[in-house]
């Protein structure tokens, strides 16, 4: 933070060139210029680590702290941090407008009832439908008109409370609610392979602490093979 409010706001430089079109004598007198830039950079940052260290536990840093540093520094323009909603949050107080609004970026009007948001929306209907009576629609097959019909009250009460049934239009509709109610809360093998993939992918990516990871509620629809994220 103190070599950036020297410098104008930016981080030290990595030293890394960016890929292009050069002759080979260009390109090795350009890297030798982002390697000096680099090397006086991450000194300067050396300056403000070994006061701030100096400060906190009264001893130089060390060696291993030198290497960190320079971890640091030549990939601090790849780091990320990322802040999430809880789960708690979400399902108290869901952010919908924002994940709708992606609804008008699909030009075909044939595709947006089949569009993540809508699914999200739907099974956000199916767990209303949960918490009322105890058990999923669609799973007594007597009852499936009528869990259809209850679980379509449950996503008009939805997307409305949520302040989003204006972006949503003509995109949801009674369909989703009969498909929802059809399914009866089935769990199949392809889709479980592809969603628990992903969730084992951003999980590897958070204990690893590399790459950015989701953020932050992911969903896969199996009937039109598409997913999406959303911040909800």
């Amino acid at each position: 933070a103190a070599f950036r409010a020297a410098n104008g706001g930016l981080p030290p430089l990595c030293g890394s060139v960016p890929d292009m079109h050069a002759d080979t004598k260009s390109f090795v007198a350009l890297q030798q210029i982002y390697a000096e830039r680099a090397r006086l950079d991450l000194g300067a940052v050396a300056v403000h680590f070994d006061a701030l260290v100096r400060a906190a536990r009264g001893s130089a840093p060390t060696a291993d702290d030198g290497k960190l540093l320079e971890l640091v520094c030549k990939h601090v323009r790849d780091v990320r941090r990322v802040a999430t909603r809880s789960l708690a949050d979400e399902l108290a107080a869901p952010d919908l407008g924002e994940a709708a609004m992606t609804l008008f970026e699909v030009d075909d009007e044939s595709l947006k009832p089949q569009a993540p948001v809508c699914w999200y929306a739907a099974l956000r209907a199916a767990d209303r439908f949960f918490v009322k009576r105890g058990r999923w629609p669609g799973v007594v097959d007597a009852e499936l008109e009528a869990d259809a019909a209850a679980v379509a009250d449950e996503l008009r009460a939805f997307v409305s409370e949520a302040g989003a049934a204006d972006a949503f239009g003509d995109a949801l509709s009674e369909k989703h609610a009969a498909e929802i109610a059809r399914f009866g809360a089935a769990e199949l093998h392809a889709v479980a392979a592809v969603v628990g993939g992903v969730a084992s992918q951003e999980a590897v990516k958070v204990i690893a602490k590399q790459y950015t990871p989701v953020n932050h509620t992911y969903l896969f629809n199996g009937i039109a093979a598409t997913g999406a994220v959303f911040e909800v």
